[in-house]
């Protein structure tokens, strides 16, 4: 499923059909307003009332982040292992608590544990096969837990602390589709066209090229072909 821009300078081009966020394979608005669309279709329908919707990003497009990623382990050629830089995650769902920000550690491993507690089922790093994959990792590589990690992270969240207990338990009522609905003219058009944008948002855009070097941090490890510009 691809949207068809409003903007007329993107309708019609072919280049992007926004289920593809890759850099240089995308356009981040496009991409923006194809999971709108996919979240209003979830929140029309009758999955709503049993859904939890969870978006992220599986990594961060080489953006910078000041909060250095913490080392996992150490890899079979020696050198540590770590998280990349983080990137957002949203959880919607008429469970959900509102106005609320997880400060949990999580990864990508955070998704699966939370469907291993939801359905009760069998982590994936305790299903026999991993389980022997994880034994001979250790005799070929010394490393002993090679695989998935949804069962060997006891301090990554599982995502239930984003779920309500009162919602839960009926002590307060579900949250109606209203809540996730993103209304269509701001799916069909660009910020530039609606006026809710960055300055809509209180955010002043700067131009860095202009007003002020960018800087590259002394501690960050660019790509090859970065430049101080």
């Amino acid at each position: 499923m691809g949207l068809q821009p409003a903007d007329p300078q993107l309708r019609g081009t072919g280049r992007f059909l926004g289920d593809d966020d890759h850099p240089g394979d995308s356009d981040s608005q496009i991409g923006e307003a194809f999971v709108a669309e996919c979240i209003n279709q979830i929140a029309k329908s009758p999955y709503w009332a049993h859904c939890a919707i969870i978006i992220t990003w599986d990594d961060s497009e080489g953006d910078y982040d000041h909060v250095p990623p913490p080392l996992r382990a150490i890899g079979p050629d020696g050198h540590w292992l770590s998280d990349g830089p983080r990137v957002p995650l949203f959880f919607l769902s008429p469970y959900a608590r509102t106005h609320y920000i997880a400060h949990a550690s999580g990864d990508t491993a955070s998704v699966v544990k939370f469907v291993d507690s939801v359905f009760g089922l069998v982590p994936l790093a305790d299903l026999p096969a991993e389980a022997y994959a994880r034994r001979l990792g250790f005799q070929r590589y010394h490393q002993a837990n090679l695989g998935p990690f949804d069962d060997k992270t006891p301090h990554i969240t599982d995502l239930l602390c984003c779920l309500d207990p009162a919602r839960l338990t009926g002590r307060a009522a579900p949250l109606p589709p209203s809540y996730a609905l993103i209304p269509e003219n701001l799916i069909r058009h660009l910020p530039q066209q609606t006026g809710i944008g960055w300055r809509w948002a209180g955010i002043e855009p700067i131009d860095i090229q202009r007003h002020i070097p960018n800087t590259i941090p002394a501690d960050f490890n660019p790509p090859p072909q970065t430049k101080n510009n």
